[in-house]
């Protein structure tokens, strides 16, 4: 093994040939996700988007768009926008809220981009943890290098962990258990320590006291987790458990990033935890001041726009005045030369007027009358300029007169709106000078105060021990501004080991990964052989956790915490019966009170959808599945659990399109506002007293992935972990049990099978009729038929097998709804796949469509539904008529 050596403080951070190697196939393992991720990306739904208008101009124009849902509160992902022709338009997000969303674009693509919609990008993140990693490689061999090298070979397990130099003392921490305390002493110990944290196990509590003790050892830490819940939830812990220490009001632990959720929104949280407002906080004494400043710098500039304002108008009246007075003389002046001109013309006229005395006149005579025309002629022409001249003059003279009216007017205004004494209007050039002077010295008192603020906020960035944020976050930032001597990776099981071993290069003296390599494992898309060793395996893997646990062998670094204080009993049990057989969890809650006022009949129930008709139907495009009457059954629990007074519900499945489903009959029943809906991913370190977990998968698509997991290290167990562990009081499984026990395309081993078969034996079955309206008889028959009557847009029938009795029913249905010009449609199997035999099939197929009723076929068609205007559906069972469930303003 060739070693490198740089002499950094005396630390061997030598870099391997094998760490080296490990590093490149990283980057190459990145590279194939990359292009995995970017032929992903057109494919996914994300948050459609319409109305996109362009806001602003080249070179790089905004986009404001309107969502069709809000977008999330809080995220770090980067999204890319798609427009409807799949077109990707290059730019970023710059801001977005309940109801617009404003896209900066990098080029101009017209007036509008209509229809599209936005989706998570995670290609930007993997090239910047690429480039990082590249970084690390080519400054592996300069002097000084800053990179941990010791702890990554650590982390890849390529050299066992070494024993801190750790002088500080131990604090005894009584508020911990003993697993707890092992934690905080393995990391103030060793250069490397795995915590391994199943749920309701006080991770995040021992993250609190590792993360406060090592800052009282004098030790920087650095958080990092995938989510901003986790890391949220962490400081919150941290100021519960500092609450009123010296470190802690000075800004010790401080949160970078801005996409903060509830946790730490508390202004009794954030005041502690987040940068500005610990500066905030601090300064408040200052703030009081410059509160003061700002105010009186506000009167000071409205005395200012006062007196101007009375100095101008008070100059204007004096304008106004003089300029009438003006006009008014050189009225008088014209009006004495137009009378003057006027007698003249006069004179002239009398005497044209008079005419020759003789009866011929001579030729002196006419020259003469000639001479006087053309003088009157001119001295008239002259009267009436002059007489146009004084009506202009007239005009502007009021006109002067009228604006010195209104400036005296706005005058009288100020003085009585400001209590202006009217002796003081004539020095308002004093008075305004005197209210700039103070203007000035106000704003050198704010720029005094503001500069403390600063110094304060300095002082806040130095005094910064722990640093909490999320992986996206710490790729941002410059790696000098992220290294600490202690690294804590939370949810390290998420991450994907390429964000791992960037983490460890961090570290100036040791790491710590704490997760759950039971739960959620990272998101990988590729299958590429390179990104199934590098990026689909975590770091409890690497270092062979599971191998020695089902050898029992311990690894001296690893502490697994095995007291839970979450989950009710019966549901620990469950939990460890099917995922931590191997480890068990001690239930330390004792719960005095019933699970539910709705159901306090035990902590584990579980609802049978088969007797029901439950099926699945592809989603969007194709990709994944929906169930609408496990939809239907979760608006009806949660209504019911509401009604009785229950609270804190959550509802969880796996698949997206069916979380869409479910909130939006959530919205349509007016509820949606009173319980929490989303896929399991994204569940993943929340908690709920009640828990509605919808297994969707049932007759009519395929088994998922997720159905099919038959090894605890598996994806799927993994989402079945998470779900069943979120409840802390009681959990609903809705599940078509008869589908997950038989269905060909489930192994036998399978951990949805041994699910369904645990609740079956230690679980409590909820009858679906106890939730939700059932009829039976002629009733049924009755109430359809009254639906059926009442529809006015559309009426779909799903009926896999035709028998004669349902053929006349189809018929007596298609002409009621024709009364109401209302199209009827029915989808049946073929022919060759009816019970009765293709051949007197098709003929009923023929009589239907006689009728001018629309026949549709489905090879292996299951759903057994009436659905009527797309409004409301019932849901009936193959076997009989007898029970039937009808759901009101529900849409499929």
């Amino acid at each position: 093994m060739r070693v490198v050596r740089s002499p950094d403080s005396g630390t061997n951070r030598g870099v391997s040939d094998q760490a080296r190697d490990a590093i490149q196939s990283m980057i190459a393992a990145l590279e194939m996700e990359i292009h995995a991720t970017d032929q992903a990306l057109g494919r996914q739904r994300g948050v459609a988007l319409s109305f996109g208008t362009r806001e602003s101009e080249n070179p790089n124009p905004v986009y404001q768009f309107h969502p069709a849902y809000p977008m999330p509160d809080s995220t770090d992902e980067v999204w890319a926008l798609i427009a409807k022709n799949g077109r990707r338009v290059p730019g970023k997000l710059v801001q977005w809220d309940a109801e617009t969303v404003l896209w900066e674009a990098q080029g101009d693509f017209g007036a509008e981009i209509t229809d599209a919609r936005l989706v998570p990008d995670q290609t930007q993140l993997l090239r910047g943890l690429k480039d990082r990693l590249n970084t690390m490689l080519e400054t592996a061999d300069q002097e000084g290098g800053a990179v941990n090298w010791s702890l990554i070979q650590e982390t890849l397990n390529l050299k066992p962990p070494e024993a801190r130099d750790h002088k500080h003392p131990v604090p005894k921490l009584p508020a911990l258990n003993e697993r707890q305390r092992l934690a905080v002493k393995s990391a103030l110990a060793n250069s490397l320590t795995l915590l391994w944290g199943p749920p309701g196990t006080g991770k995040t509590t021992t993250l609190a006291y590792l993360l406060t003790t090592l800052a009282e050892a004098g030790q920087t830490v650095l958080l990092i987790s995938n989510t901003n819940v986790a890391v949220d939830a962490a400081l919150a812990k941290v100021v519960e458990r500092w609450r009123g220490h010296p470190a802690l009001e000075q800004g010790v632990a401080q949160r970078l990033g801005h996409n903060y959720t509830e946790a730490i929104k508390a202004p009794e949280i954030a005041a502690y935890v987040v940068p500005e407002e610990i500066v905030l906080r601090r300064s408040a004494h200052i703030q009081e001041k410059l509160h003061r400043v700002w105010q009186q710098r506000d009167e000071a500039a409205r005395d200012v726009r006062i007196w101007e304002s009375v100095e101008a108008l008070d100059g204007d009246v004096r304008i106004q005045s003089a300029n009438a007075a003006a006009k008014a003389n050189r009225i008088s002046v014209l009006q004495q030369h137009a009378n003057h001109l006027q007698g003249q013309w006069q004179k002239v006229q009398k005497a044209l007027q008079r005419g020759p005395q003789r009866s011929r006149p001579t030729s002196i005579g006419q020259k003469r009358r000639q001479r006087q025309r053309e003088i009157y002629e001119r001295i008239f022409t002259q009267w009436r300029t002059l007489t146009a001249d004084i009506e202009r003059m007239t005009v502007e003279e009021r006109e002067h007169r009228t604006a010195q009216a209104r400036a005296i007017d706005r005058l009288k205004e100020l003085q009585s709106q400001y209590g202006i004494n009217p002796k003081h209007i004539g020095e308002a050039s004093r008075f305004a000078e005197s209210a700039r002077s103070a203007v000035r010295r106000l704003k050198e008192q704010e720029a005094l105060l503001e500069s403390q603020i600063d110094a304060m906020a300095r002082e806040v960035r130095r005094a910064r021990r722990v640093t909490a944020t999320t992986l996206t976050q710490a790729f941002r930032e410059k790696p000098e501004t992220m290294r600490a001597d202690v690294v804590i990776v939370d949810e390290a099981s998420m991450a994907v080991l390429p964000t791992i071993v960037y983490a460890a290069g961090l570290a100036r003296q040791a790491v710590v990964y704490i997760g759950d390599f039971r739960q959620l494992p990272a998101v990988v898309l590729s299958d590429h052989e390179l990104a199934r060793t590098w990026l689909r395996k975590d770091v409890f893997s690497l270092h062979s956790v599971p191998e020695a646990l089902a050898q029992g062998r311990k690894l001296p670094y690893l502490v697994a915490l095995n007291e839970q204080h979450r989950m009710d009993e019966a549901i620990c049990e469950a939990a460890n019966a099917l995922f931590y057989p191997d480890s068990p969890l001690i239930t330390k809650v004792r719960r005095d009170e019933p699970p539910s006022r709705a159901f306090p009949t035990g902590a584990l129930l579980y609802v049978d959808t088969g007797p029901w008709g439950s099926f699945t139907l592809r989603g969007p495009k194709g990709t994944s599945k929906t169930n609408p009457l496990h939809t239907a059954a979760a608006v009806a629990l949660v209504r019911t659990l509401l009604e009785r007074g229950d609270a804190g519900i959550g509802v969880t499945t796996p698949y997206r399109p069916q979380v869409a489903a479910i909130q939006a009959a959530m919205e349509e029943a007016n509820i949606a506002d009173q319980v929490m809906v989303d896929t399991i991913h994204r569940y993943q370190g929340s908690e709920r007293p009640m828990m509605i977990l919808d297994v969707s998968d049932a007759p009519g698509t395929s088994p998922s992935q997720f159905m099919q997991a038959d090894s605890l290290d598996a994806d799927g167990a993994r989402l079945l972990n998470v779900a069943l562990t979120r409840a802390q009081k009681q959990v609903i499984v809705l599940a078509d049990m008869a589908y997950l026990l038989e269905s060909r395309g489930i192994p036998e081993r399978a951990l949805s099978r041994r699910m369904v078969d645990y609740l079956k034996r230690n679980g409590k079955e909820l009858d679906l009729g106890e939730v939700m309206p059932l009829y039976g008889g002629d009733a049924i028959w009755k109430e359809m038929t009254e639906d059926i009557q009442a529809a006015n847009k559309a009426v779909y029938l799903s009926v896999p097998d035709l028998s004669e009795d349902r053929v006349d029913q189809m018929i007596r249905w298609s002409a009621i709804a024709g009364k109401n010009y209302t199209p009827m449609t029915v989808t049946t199997r073929p022919p060759q796949q009816q019970r009765v035999g293709s051949q007197v099939a098709a003929r009923w197929l023929d009589s239907l469509r006689k009728e001018g009723i629309a026949v549709k076929t489905e090879s292996q068609l299951v759903r057994r539904t009436l659905d009527i205007d797309n409004r409301l559906t019932w849901f009936y069972t193959e076997a009989s008529r007898e029970k039937l469930s009808w759901v009101s303003g529900f849409r499929v």
